[in-house]
Order: C-alpha cells, then structure tokens, then sequence
C-alpha cells in the first residue's frame, strides 16, 4: 500500500504551540543562569529542541499501521532489553543478578557470656 505524505497532513497549529512552549523554556534557562556558572546552558537546550523537531519529523514519516502489526515483537523485545539491563547492572555492581538471589543465613548471634 502506497502512502503519500503531504506537509498538509502535519499539524502545524500544534507545531507552532510547541515551539512558543519551546521558546519561553530557553528564555526562562537564559534568565534563570544568566550571572552563574551555568550561563550560556540555553544554547545546550537549543541543540536539544533543534534535535527533537529533527527526531519528530523522522518519526512523522513513518506509517504507524505497520507498526501496530509489529506490535507484539516490540513489547517482547522491551522486555528482553528491560532483563538485560537487570542482568547488565547486578554483574557490573557485583551483586547476583534477578532470579539469581544469594542466599544468607539468617541466625542471629547471641552474645555469650554471663551477665
């Protein structure tokens, strides 16, 4: 199935909202650090909307119908990466990882002697 992408098919009224959000955000970092350490972290924000709009328009290109037949391996890949991550983090901080719990004894010491 042929689809054709038209830029009269974007939201551009939605767009436009989000780039007024966007703006007053940079405006408000700017005021905020303006006389600290972190002035100029504005331009750093800058980059990640510039980003983003880039990351939105790429993803507005795809057909989401395929993606909701596909649907079923996403949600089982996400949870294949999620106990990746488990296993990843527990080996890299040295404890056991999911499912591999140590055991510990649990008797308690009692002090000895008389009192």
């Amino acid at each position: 199935m042929a689809r054709y992408i038209s830029f009269r098919d974007f939201d551009w009224v939605l767009f436009v909202f989000v780039l007024i959000i966007c703006g007053l955000g940079v405006m408000e970092i700017r005021s905020a650090t303006e006389h600290t350490k972190f002035a100029g972290s504005h331009i750093k924000q800058l980059y990640w909307i510039v980003g983003g709009v880039r990351g939105m328009f790429l993803v507005s290109f795809f057909n989401y119908q395929v993606l909701l037949e596909r649907v079923h391996w996403m949600y089982i890949a996400s949870l294949g990466s999620i106990d990746g991550r488990v296993d990843f983090r527990a080996e890299i901080s040295g404890g056991p990882a999911l499912g591999k719990t140590a055991r510990r004894d649990s008797t308690f010491s009692l002090p000895s002697g008389s009192s």
